[in-house]
C-alpha cells in the first residue's frame, strides 16, 4: 500500500506530519524545495528514510493525538526554497480568520487525482463547540477545527500539511420537509438585470429535519441582513452572491457557506415583530461588479407614496413553484 501526505521541515533533520502518515510505514520518499510534484525543478531534492516517531497516544480509530515525526538520514542543507517552519504554536488555536490551509490533495469533487501544484487557500478557525455541531463528538478537546468558505479546505491528500496563520504556524494534527410561507412570491414582476442588484443573496437553509429559501442583503463584506423567521432554528446557510440566477452556471456566482447568525433579541414568530437577523460569514468577501453591499439602511420611517421594489426568487405566481 502507498500512501500520499504533506508534512513540514522541521529544524534541518526532522519532518513533522500527521500521525496516520506514519503509521506502520516502512519507507518514506520526501521532496522539499518544490511547489510542483511532477514538473522538473532545480531546486527540488529528494531524500528517502525509514525513521519515525508515532505520538505515543495516537489513536487510530479516534485520531486523537494525530502526530508523527520523521527523520532524516542526514541534515539537510537550507536554501532559500528549503526552510524549517518557524516556531510551532504553543498554546491553543483562537478564532480569527486570515489561516492558510497548503497541500497537493485533490482539489475538486469532479477530479480525484492529487494537484500537481501546491494550492493554498484561507480559511477561519472555530471553536470545537462549533465543530461539534456538525460532526458531533468525533471533535475531541485536543483537535482544532478550520472552515472555509463552501466548500473550501483540506481534501484526500493534504494529511498532514500544516495550518498556517499570519504570525506563527500551527500544525494539523487531524483530518480534518420543506418550509413554506404562502405570502413568499413576487407576483407580476419582472427578471432582474444580471448585475442590477448586486447585494441580494439566495440562501438556502437547513435544519434539523427540513431545509427553505430565503433571500437577503450583503451589509458590509461579512454580514448579510435577512429576516429572522430564515434564521431560527438553522444550523447551516449556504450563500450565493453575484448572480441573477438559481441553477445553471455563472462566472460571477460566489457560493459559501456558515452557521452564525444573529436573530433581533424580541422577533416574535407568532406576530413576526421584530423580524430581522444577521447572517455572519467566516470571512469577509471580496467586492465585484456582480458583489456589493447595499448602499445604506433605512434609518427613518418609510414614507407614504415612497417608490419601492420588491425583489427575490419565490414564487411568481398562485399555484406554481420557481
Amino acid at each position: 500500500m502507498v500512501t500520499f501526505c504533506g508534512g513540514a521541515l522541521f529544524e534541518n533533520q526532522w519532518i513533522i506530519t500527521a500521525g496516520q502518515c506514519v503509521d506502520d510505514a516502512v519507507l518514506f520518499v520526501i521532496t522539499l524545495g518544490s511547489a510542483t510534484l511532477k514538473d522538473d525543478d532545480p531546486n527540488r531534492i529528494t531524500v528517502a528514510t525509514s525513521e519515525y516517531f508515532l505520538h505515543p497516544d495516537y489513536n487510530p480509530d479516534t485520531l486523537e493525538n494525530d502526530l508523527g515525526l520523521i527523520k532524516l538520514r542526514m541534515p539537510v542543507t537550507f536554501t532559500d526554497y528549503i526552510r524549517p517552519i518557524a516556531p510551532l504554536a504553543m498554546h491553543e488555536l483562537p478564532a480569527k480568520p486570515n489561516l492558510r490551509v497548503i497541500g497537493w490533495g485533490e482539489s475538486s469533487i469532479e477530479d480525484p487525482a492529487y494537484s500537481n501544484e501546491l494550492q493554498v487557500v484561507e480559511v477561519v478557525s472555530l471553536t470545537n463547540d462549533e465543530c461539534r455541531i456538525t460532526y458531533g463528538n468525533q471533535i475531541k478537546d485536543k483537535m482544532v477545527c478550520a472552515v472555509g468558505q463552501y466548500n473550501e479546505g483540506p481534501c484526500f491528500g493534504d494529511v498532514g500539511s500544516p495550518l498556517l496563520d499570519a504570525y506563527s504556524k500551527y500544525v494539523a494534527v487531524h483530518e480534518i420537509p420543506v418550509k413554506n410561507n404562502t405570502n413568499s412570491r413576487i407576483i407580476g414582476g419582472f427578471p432582474a438585470h444580471i448585475n442590477q442588484f448586486p447585494c441580494i443573496a439566495a440562501i438556502s437553509v437547513e435544519a434539523p429535519g427540513m431545509t427553505w429559501f430565503c433571500g437577503g442583503c450583503l451589509y458590509g463584506n461579512q454580514w448579510l441582513i435577512t429576516a429572522a423567521q430564515c434564521v431560527d432554528g438553522a444550523t447551516q446557510f449556504t450563500i450565493r452572491l453575484g448572480s441573477a440566477n438559481l441553477s445553471g452556471t455563472d462566472p460571477n456566482r460566489v457560493t459559501l457557506s456558515t452557521s452564525t447568525y444573529f436573530m433581533h433579541p424580541e422577533y416574535s414568530p407568532e406576530t413576526l415583530e421584530h423580524d430581522i437577523a444577521l447572517i455572519k460569514l467566516h470571512m469577509p468577501i471580496t467586492y465585484t461588479d456582480y458583489v456589493k453591499p447595499i448602499d445604506f439602511l433605512a434609518m427613518g420611517d418609510l414614507g407614504s407614496g415612497t417608490d419601492v421594489c420588491a425583489l427575490g426568487w419565490g414564487q411568481t405566481s398562485d399555484g406554481i413553484i420557481t
